[in-house]
């Protein structure tokens, strides 16, 4: 195994590092909302949890300080009618407690659709 130099405190854009962080896509909300419950069962710190136009994602880190995102994507019909607004919209959330694992799928936006509020 090869030894790597430890990372700074892991930051979203203020990283020295060549890599900022890597993501890993979980097969469902459910799987997600699982793998977020058990990390934070063995004390993981959540740096960020945001609520993505396209995916729901958590911000840990791995070991050695090196940024982790899980994710699970929404459904296509959430952001397929404009892309760019759903890849620029961020919510973020509490990282603590029973609320950082709280995730309303049902009350999320979509994008590209008309409002209804006139």
């Amino acid at each position: 195994m090869p030894t790597l130099p430890r990372a700074s405190a892991w930051s979203m854009f203020d990283s020295p590092v060549a890599l900022n962080h890597v993501a890993i896509m979980l097969p469902s909300r459910e799987a997600w909302i699982n793998q977020l419950a058990f990390l934070q069962s063995k004390g993981i710190t959540f740096h960020e949890r945001t609520n993505h136009g396209m995916t729901h994602s958590v911000y840990i880190s791995d070991p050695n300080g090196y940024g982790v995102e899980m994710l699970y994507e929404l459904p296509r019909e959430v952001w397929e009618g404009d892309i760019d607004a759903a890849l620029n919209y961020a919510e973020h959330l509490p990282t603590e407690g029973a609320e950082a694992l709280v995730d309303e799928a049902d009350n999320v936006p979509v994008f590209g659709k008309p409002s209804l509020a006139r």
